[in-house]
């Protein structure tokens, strides 16, 4: 899963963060439907929720949702 492999190393966020972020993560994979975790598409997810994260949103919700606008942004 890339969003964890991203994380691994990255010790900003706590245990429940983590959780939302990977949350998060998982909605929007399942909203993009047919993208595989090994995609290009599904790595630059992962870095906008974390991205969004870092910038203070704790909302899993909104971290789907942000990434999503900001993955399908022409």
């Amino acid at each position: 899963m890339p969003i964890a492999e991203i994380l691994k190393d990255n010790h900003a966020f706590g245990p429940d963060a983590v959780a939302k972020l990977t949350a998060a993560f998982e909605d929007a994979l399942q909203k993009l439907g047919s993208i595989g975790r090994d995609d290009p598409a599904a790595r630059a997810l992962a870095k906008h929720i974390i991205e969004l994260a870092e910038q203070g949103e704790t909302d899993t919700a909104r971290l789907c949702d942000g990434a999503l606008q900001r993955l399908t942004k022409p």
